[in-house]
């Protein structure tokens, strides 16, 4: 018996899966991702990360941007580590962290409009 095949729904490196206005998020102790590709998103998500190092790389990547903004802020217990504020179409913010474990990451969507991605990994 021979079987043939192919896939059809092959998706190039950046292509965001998931629904308009509902984030995909994989929550792991060796990295943390989260991406939404959101329309008119009014929103706080906030995740207590199962990230456990003490030297972090943040990498949050904007595109298609076209309206609103998003909060980022990064936790460790009640202490701010980072936080940044996106509005506009800069596609690509990198930050490290250095000595704390991040513990919380909240994003808060206002009126945003676009693709949004943040990665937190580990770094020597």
């Amino acid at each position: 018996m021979l079987l043939s095949g192919c896939r059809e729904d092959i998706l190039p490196p950046e292509a965001f899966i998931g629904t308009k206005n509902s984030a995909v998020v994989d929550n792991f102790r060796s990295y943390y991702n989260l991406q939404i590709d959101a329309e008119n998103l009014d929103m706080i998500i906030s995740d207590s990360l199962k990230f456990r190092t003490n030297n972090a790389y943040i990498e949050i990547l904007n595109f298609d941007y076209s309206a609103g903004n998003v909060d980022v802020s990064l936790f460790n217990g009640l202490s701010l580590l980072y936080v940044s504020s996106i509005n506009s179409n800069k596609n690509n913010y990198k930050f490290s962290i250095e000595g704390q474990v991040p513990s919380r990451v909240t994003l808060r969507f206002s009126n945003f409009t676009g693709k949004f991605k943040i990665k937190l990994l580990p770094y020597n």
